[in-house]
C-alpha cells in the first residue's frame, strides 16, 4: 500500500471516529437534558415545570427533545394517552436510546396515574413496562427497574404483584451478582415491611454469603441494620443494639455510602435507646446523624431532616416535653418531605404515631382516636409489633377513659389476639 493510500485510509478512520463521537456527545446532551427535565417534573409546581419546558421548545432544534417536552406537557395536563404518544415518537427516532427513553417513559407515565389515583391503568402500565425489560436491563439499569416496579406498593392490593416480579426477576432473569444482591436487597426490606420476618431472614443470609460483589461491605452493613429491625420489632430492642455496633462503617470507601450506612445505624440505635427509655442517648445519637447528612445529595437530604424530627418530636414526647414535641411536628409537612410517595415509607408510619403519642398526653382522646383509627383502616406500612401493641393498648386507653367499656374490652381481647400471632 502506497504512503498516499495510507494517509487516505487513515483520514477517512479518523472522520469515522470524529463523527462516532460527535454523535456520542450529540446522544448524550439530549440524555442529560431529558434527565433535567424528569427531576424537574418530579421536584417542581407545574407553573415552574411549564416555563421550562417552554424555554426547552424554543432553544431546541431536536425533533426527539421537542417531542419528549410536548409528552410532559401532556403528563401535567393528565392526559397520559397523549403522553404515551409523543414518548413513542420520540423513542422510534433511529440511533438513539430508545431502551433507557423507553423505560423513563413509563416511569413518568405511571408517576402520574398514581398521582390521579387512576390505579388500574397504573398496574397496566407498570406491566407494559415489566414485559418490555429484557436481561440487559434487569442487570444494567436495576435500579431504574425497581423504581417503576416498586410503584406497585403505592397502589392498593399492588404489594403481592410486585413479589411475584421480584420472584421472577430473581429467579429466571439471569442477574450477575451486583444485580442480584440489588434485587435480594429489596426484596427482604419489601418483606420486612410486609411482617414476613422468615422470608426476610432467608434473604438476608444469602447476601451474608455472597462474595465478590461491587459494594460488599456497604450492602451487608445495611441487611445488618436490617436484621436489627426484625430483632427490634419482635420485641427485644437491647439483642438489636448489640447487632448495630458490631457494624463497622469504616471499611466502605465510598463516603457517600458510608454516610448513608452510618445514618442507617444511628437512626436505628436511636429508636431501640427511645423505647429503652435511655433518651440522652438516643438525642446524642440523633446529633451524629446531623453531623453526616451534610454529605448526602439533597434529594436524599430533604427525606432524612423529615425524619431525624420526627424522631426527635417522638424522644421529647417520652420523656414528657409536650411544647417541644408539639412544636417540632407542627413545622412538619408530609407532602413536601419526600421527593416521590415511595421514599421512606415508614416515615409516615413514625409521623402518625408521635401525634398518637402527643394527643394521648395531652388528653386529646378524639384526636388520637382518629389517628389510630386512621392507622388501622389504612393499613399504614412501617407500623411494627411493639407500635400495633401500643396502638391497640392505647386505643382500649381511650374509649375506657370516655366510658366505652364494651369497645375497651373488645380492643383488649384484639390485643391478645395480636399478641399470641406473635
Amino acid at each position: 500500500m502506497t504512503k498516499k493510500k495510507i494517509i487516505l485510509w487513515a483520514a477517512i478512520i479518523i472522520s469515522i471516529l470524529s463523527f462516532i463521537e460527535l454523535r456520542n456527545y450529540y446522544f448524550e446532551k439530549q440524555l442529560k437534558e431529558i434527565r433535567e427535565i424528569h427531576a424537574a417534573y418530579k421536584n417542581t409546581s407545574p407553573d415552574t415545570m411549564l416555563n421550562c419546558l417552554d424555554d426547552k421548545l424554543k432553544y431546541s432544534h431536536s425533533r426527539h427533545l421537542k417531542s419528549i417536552v410536548e409528552g410532559y406537557m401532556y403528563l401535567i395536563d393528565g392526559d397520559t394517552e397523549e403522553a404515551d404518544k409523543q414518548f413513542n415518537t420520540a423513542t422510534n427516532f433511529k440511533n438513539y436510546m430508545p431502551r433507557e427513553m423507553q423505560l423513563q417513559k413509563y416511569d413518568l407515565i405511571i408517576d402520574t396515574l398514581i398521582h390521579d389515583k387512576n390505579y388500574e391503568q397504573a398496574v397496566k402500565y407498570i406491566g407494559k413496562a415489566f414485559k418490555y425489560m429484557n436481561i440487559y436491563d434487569f442487570n444494567n439499569r436495576s435500579t431504574l427497574v425497581w423504581d417503576i416496579i416498586s410503584k406497585l406498593s403505592a397502589v392498593p392490593d399492588g404489594t403481592p404483584i410486585l413479589r411475584e416480579y421480584m420472584n421472577e426477576i430473581l429467579e429466571t432473569k439471569r442477574l450477575d451478582i451486583n444485580s442480584k444482591v440489588f434485587f435480594l436487597r429489596k426484596m427482604e426490606v419489601l418483606c420486612i415491611l410486609e411482617i414476613d420476618y422468615i422470608q426476610a431472614i432467608e434473604y438476608i443470609v444469602n447476601i451474608l454469603n455472597a462474595q465478590n460483589f461491587v459494594d460488599e461491605a456497604y450492602y451487608k452493613g445495611k441487611v445488618m441494620v436490617d436484621l436489627s429491625i426484625i430483632v427490634h420489632n419482635l420485641g427485644s430492642s437491647e439483642l438489636s443494639i448489640q447487632i448495630l455496633n458490631k457494624i463497622n462503617t469504616e471499611k466502605i470507601p465510598d463516603p457517600l455510602k458510608q454516610a448513608d450506612l452510618e445514618i442507617y445505624k444511628l437512626i436505628n440505635l436511636t429508636q431501640n435507646k427511645q423505647k429503652l427509655g435511655r433518651s440522652e442517648e438516643a438525642l446524642a445519637d440523633l446529633q451524629k446523624v446531623v453531623s453526616h447528612t451534610s454529605k448526602l445529595p439533597s434529594s436524599k437530604l430533604k427525606e432524612m431532616e423529615f425524619l431525624i424530627s420526627v424522631k426527635e418530636a417522638e424522644i421529647y414526647i417520652a420523656t414528657g416535653n409536650y411544647d417541644k414535641g408539639r412544636e417540632i411536628l407542627s413545622t412538619l409537612h408530609t407532602e413536601n418531605s419526600m421527593d416521590n410517595i415511595y421514599s421512606y415509607s415508614t416515615s409516615y408510619a413514625d409521623y402518625l404515631l408521635a401525634f398518637g403519642d402527643l394527643f394521648i398526653a395531652s388528653g386529646n382522646y378524639e384526636n388520637a382516636r382518629a389517628i389510630y383509627d386512621y392507622i388501622i383502616d389504612n393499613d399504614i406500612i412501617g407500623i411494627d409489633y411493639i407500635d400495633w401493641t401500643n396502638v391497640l393498648t392505647n386505643l382500649a386507653l381511650i374509649e375506657e377513659n370516655l366510658g366505652n367499656y364494651q369497645e375497651s374490652e373488645k380492643l383488649k381481647a384484639k390485643l391478645k389476639e395480636v399478641e399470641s400471632t406473635w
